[in-house]
Parts: C-alpha cells; structure tokens; sequence
C-alpha cells in the first residue's frame, strides 16, 4: 500500500499487496509460495512521481469515477495511451530500447527480493502429497 498512487485510483483497485500479504494468502489458503519476486525495481521507483503525474494529467479525472466504473473502462479500453508513459514517439527508440534498458535488467534480478519493489509477481501451489506425511 505504501506505492499506492493515482493510477491504482483510476483503474479500480482496492488495495496493493506485499510480498508478507502473499505469504499469508497462501497459508490461510492451503498453497505454498513457489516462486515470488519484486519486478521493476529500482526503476519504477525513481519514475513513481514522474508516473504518477502523466497519470493524473491523462487520466485523473477517472477519480471521480466509481471502482467498477474504472475497471470497466481500464478492461475495455485496451492498453492506456498515456503520451510518455505508454505510448512515445518514434525517435524515443534510441533512449529507450533493449541495450539502454539492460543495466536496469540486472538491477531487478539484484533486488528481486527487495521489499521496495513495486510489483510483485507470485507463483502458488499445493502441497505435495509428501509434504503432508
């Protein structure tokens, strides 16, 4: 909850998770944590404001919205074309491509488990047969 911003208040979302929210899904569910990793990090960190702000000047009237009245928009819309954010100009592949981007690439594979991270990605799964005995 600590990134929530803008853009979770335009698409409809309730709430964000942790990595613990994740551990604690899964045991009060019967699952065990497989895989679980912070993506994006330390990058989406030093954008959060910059993000934030082409949000609000694209999209920020969606606040005003109900929550199913944005995911309904956020589902049906497709991908956002926020100008800088989603959708570049042409001579911005020189900036931002696979080999200026590779070093942040590394980054997040450094902080993988980094509690800083801002997206989350998890696996689950059900206890082995063995694992019960």
């Amino acid at each position: 909850m600590k990134y929530w911003g803008i853009e979770d208040e335009t698409v409809g979302h309730y709430r964000r998770f942790e990595f613990e929210d994740f551990e604690n899904i899964a045991t009060a569910n019967g699952f065990m944590v497989k895989n679980i990793a912070g993506l994006t990090y330390p990058l989406s960190n030093l954008l959060f404001g910059l993000s934030n702000y082409l949000v609000k000047k694209s999209d920020g009237w969606k606040t005003s919205l109900s929550k199913d009245e944005q995911t309904e928009l956020s589902s049906a819309g497709g991908a956002k074309q926020i100008k800088f954010k989603t959708n570049f100009p042409y001579w911005f592949r020189y900036l931002i491509n696979e080999f200026t981007m590779y070093p942040f690439y590394l980054l997040q594979l450094i902080f993988r488990k980094s509690r800083n991270s801002m997206v989350i990605y998890c696996e689950y799964q059900l206890p082995s047969a063995k694992a019960d005995r």
